[in-house]
């Protein structure tokens, strides 16, 4: 099975943050298929899990994200990133999936 969009989080406090922005990506990208990570683990751990599970895209938020209000979105095929504010994550899957 390969997914499009794998969420990492990690730190204190980013679970709930997580958990409200894959659900808003989940509402505004019907058929979409995002993974979120609840086992734990570093980021290296997660990335792992994203690549083992296909994902094209991670939206990664730890705690400076969360504070921040952003997020960074990661092509896992190219390694470009960018920070991208939480309310702007939708849009910019959109346009990075086609």
């Amino acid at each position: 099975m390969s997914i499009s969009i794998y969420l990492v989080a990690s730190g204190a406090d980013t679970q709930s943050a997580a958990m409200a922005l894959a659900e808003r990506l989940r509402d505004e990208l019907p058929g979409v298929k995002l993974m979120t990570n609840h086992g734990g683990g570093n980021f290296k751990k997660q990335f792992a899990r994203a690549d083992k599970w296909g994902a094209r895209v991670a939206v990664v938020l730890g705690e400076s994200e969360v504070a921040n209000g952003t997020a960074v979105v990661k092509d896992l095929r190219s390694g470009e990133q960018t920070a991208v504010a939480q309310d702007s994550v939708a849009a910019h899957l959109r346009t990075l999936l086609g």
